[in-house]
């Protein structure tokens, strides 16, 4: 069997090039013009330089504005992943850990293993504008073609207790779709255990990969698929009905970059308070507010039993209830669950 050749990986954060402080610089100087003459000062060019790489921006999807004697202004900004636009938000909200970027790779979860095996640094996170392998729960497939989409994974060390980490994904689910509301005012929720919902259907999908030493997490997979921007058409037919972008449930295009970024400090954010402390009380105080199953009739089918009945939140453990026909409440530790009528 033949064996491919690992892809080239390009720098992580720090390291900003050139573009990433042009960008970066018109980012932080909106909504008002910017000096030719500062920027290139700043960057250490010359301001035709500056023109050249203004003008190369506007051909990969930017929209700046020049007017002389006033410099430039950042009026638009690409609807799908953008390298140095993603570095120049990220750098501007202040993110510390390493990214990684991909035009294309076979799964950024897979990435993040092999890096992880070379003993990078933790934590940090890998990013692609597509995957030819995008993985999901349960060996599914995640599709993951479309470039207006996220498509990031993460590598950490929480160095805890295999018990201590029960609630990890319904927290960095939790926190996400906190951050969407709050951003873009979308009523999105969490499906237990690992996927967000808006307007009825999959928003975000979650898979946590653990790596176990004697007892203890030491390196933690998380992979995060976001429908940002894309179209719903571009998916299988068995998916098309299923699923759903905020680009659609909003009416408009979002700043793909600044959400992007805004997700990685999101999840980077989220991950350290649960490594640090206990966020059971946290969660569990908000949970009923977000849950997508609560009150619905649903099928939870695991490895050992199938149970249907009526969701009713979850347990000090994170773990599923679901209310039977007879009044019983029974947990479901994992599973798949579907909606049944």
């Amino acid at each position: 069997m033949e064996v491919s050749p690992p892809e080239p990986r390009t720098p992580a954060i720090p390291s900003p090039d050139t573009r990433t402080l042009l960008l970066r610089a018109l980012i932080e100087s909106r909504p008002e013009y910017v000096s030719g003459n500062l920027v290139a000062t700043r960057i250490g060019l010359s301001r035709v330089a500056i023109w050249n790489h203004i003008e190369q921006l506007n051909l990969e999807g930017y929209r700046i504005h020049a007017i002389r004697n006033r410099g430039y202004l950042l009026q638009a900004e690409p609807e799908v992943l953008h390298e140095a636009g993603l570095r120049a938000h990220a750098g501007k909200m202040g993110i510390i850990p390493r990214i990684y970027y991909h035009d294309q790779i076979d799964s950024t979860n897979s990435e993040v293993d092999r890096l992880l095996n070379e003993e990078v640094p933790m934590p940090f996170a890998v990013l692609a504008k597509g995957q030819s392998k995008g993985r999901g729960r349960r060996g599914n497939q995640w599709f993951s073609s479309s470039a207006g989409n996220l498509y990031v994974s993460f590598g950490f060390d929480p160095n805890l207790e295999i018990a201590r980490m029960g609630h990890y994904t319904l927290w960095v689910g939790f926190c996400v779709c906190k951050y969407l509301r709050q951003q873009y005012g979308c009523e999105c929720r969490i499906k237990w255990p690992n996927d967000l919902y808006l307007e009825g259907r999959k928003l975000a999908g979650i898979l946590t990969e653990a790596k176990i030493e004697t007892d203890r997490i030491r390196r933690l997979i998380v992979g995060l698929g976001v429908n940002v921007n894309g179209d719903a058409a571009q998916f299988p037919d068995h998916l098309k009905d299923r699923v759903v972008s905020l680009r659609e449930a909003l009416g408009h295009a979002v700043p793909f970059n600044e959400c992007a970024a805004a997700i990685l400090q999101v999840v980077f954010e989220a991950s350290e308070r649960y490594f640090r402390e206990d966020i059971r009380e946290a969660l569990r105080s908000e949970w009923a507010e977000y849950d997508f199953l609560y009150g619905r009739k649903v099928l939870a089918v695991g490895t050992l039993e199938t149970v249907s009945g009526v969701a009713c939140g979850i347990d000090a453990s994170g773990h599923l209830r679901i209310r039977q026909s007879d009044e019983s409440v029974v947990t479901v530790h994992s599973g798949e669950v579907t909606l049944s009528l």
